[in-house]
């Protein structure tokens, strides 16, 4: 009689966690050090203003009228409904505690670095890489120009923590990880309702990637059962979305404005699709000779072809994400060679093409923008999700075929009475260990 017994080790996972996002808020210091000493006066304009101004309006059950903006009459913002609920919630809270109209934004944006590196770590060691690699890769993703120069400007989507939490649930499912006991339910649970409360277009960015995850479960043979409890997940990710769309809906039913709000247009989807040669490439200041011409060739190339803000700066990778794709791509063809069926890469890359469909114009974005709604038409800022799966797929490369050999004991017994059981160590994948289930 053999019975096996799981050695979960839930601390290495914290400990991984708490150490990219220490490492990260510290490497945040000298440029958001001295901001920091001045959290009750706006970081920025544009955007940035709007933002100031939504929180300050918002409350729990939606947008009441505001009279301290919009002279003379005040502003309803329920006629241009949100569901960047996370964010206005935090921001209202505090600004609620402090009493100034700036802080609970400006605090977010620096808690957004270690809360993304944190959330990171879960994602990478899921897909097999461990200690100081998860937490290096976790660091390095944090840093992408995307979250910097979008967070003094598009606040909202550049605290891209609600991407980490759109990939952790595509990778759950893809992955075939069981849910067991009301702890990973409620962490489930929690992972659904910041990705779908945390603004548009995450939520459609982790219902596509989830998606193609069932498929993924699908094509592994997977049972129409186990295949409809994973779709739970989209399913509620959609439903969070939705309810948080219903004040705002109920006001247009109610009281339609008497002109249109906002105009948009599919072709939006073509014009703020993603730009892949500059996402694979580094933003460079180090006047490299190649990256220094290329960069000079494409930034003309976007002033002439009309560029939007994701296609600017925060558009590039790092020198850290183009040397995983590399990684990448090595470790997907040596573990294709050697027929790893249970191996991550295929799913990962399956999620890299996936995106890239969205990502680029004239794409998958399009069809959303045409058949379904020209609202969501930005599909340039799945950048922060490229740039998370290339990592993800370059640590799982290198790492996943480690083993470990007291991950999980065997007992083992003839089942005579009085025969003591045997203990076994039995070494298996790092990608494939019961404990981080």
């Amino acid at each position: 009689m053999q019975q096996m017994t799981s050695q979960p080790r839930p601390t290495r996972l914290w400990r991984d966690a708490t150490a990219a996002a220490l490492i990260t808020f510290v490497l945040s210091l000298p440029v958001l050090g001295y901001p920091m000493l001045h959290l009750n006066v706006p970081w920025g304009s544009g955007d940035l203003i709007a933002h100031y101004m939504s929180a300050q309006a918002w409350a729990p059950l939606g947008f009441p009228v505001s009279t301290t903006f919009g002279y003379p009459s005040g502003i309803d913002l329920a006629y241009m409904p949100t569901i960047d609920m996370t964010q206005n919630a935090f921001a209202w809270v505090v600004d609620a505690i402090t009493g100034s109209p700036y802080v609970g934004l400006n605090l977010l944006l620096v808690l957004s670095f270690p809360l993304v590196a944190a959330l990171a770590v879960i994602a990478f060691r899921l897909v097999g890489a461990r200690g100081p690699m998860a937490i290096a890769l976790a660091v390095a993703f944090t840093f992408i120009p995307y979250h910097l120069d979008r967070g003094l400007s598009h606040l909202y989507p550049a605290t891209m923590y609600a991407g980490a939490t759109g990939v952790i649930l595509a990778l759950w499912i893809g992955l075939g990880r069981t849910i067991a006991g009301k702890k990973q339910v409620i962490a489930i649970a929690i992972l659904v309702l910041v990705t779908g409360w945390s603004g548009m277009y995450y939520s459609a960015f982790a219902i596509a990637l989830t998606l193609t995850a069932l498929a993924w479960r699908w094509m592994q043979g997977d049972g129409i059962r186990r295949v409809g409890r994973y779709a739970l997940i989209p399913i509620s990710i959609a439903g969070a979305s939705l309810l948080a769309f219903l004040p705002g809906a109920f006001r247009l039913i109610t009281d339609p404005p008497i002109m249109n709000m906002v105009e948009r247009n599919a072709s939006e989807s073509v014009t703020l699709a993603g730009n892949l040669a500059q996402l694979l490439t580094p933003y460079s200041n180090l006047n490299l000779p190649i990256l220094r011409s290329f960069n000079a060739t494409l930034f003309e190339s976007t002033t002439i072809v009309g560029s939007a803000a994701e296609s600017d700066i925060a558009g590039f990778g790092t020198f850290i994400t183009t040397a995983a794709l590399l990684v990448f791509l090595v470790g997907w063809a040596l573990r294709a060679r050697q027929g790893r069926s249970t191996h991550p890469l295929p799913f990962i890359a399956l999620l890299i093409t996936v995106g890239t469909l969205f990502f680029v114009p004239w794409g998958a974005g399009y069809l959303v923008a045409g058949l379904i709604t020209p609202q969501l038409r930005a599909w340039g800022r799945l950048s922060p999700i490229g740039t998370a799966a290339v990592p993800g797929g370059s640590g799982s490369g290198a790492r996943a075929d480690k083993v470990e050999p007291a991950e999980v004991r065997c007992h083992s017994s003839s089942g005579h009475p009085g025969d003591r059981s045997r203990v076994h160590r039995v070494a298996i994948p790092r990608h494939l260990h019961p404990g981080d289930r």
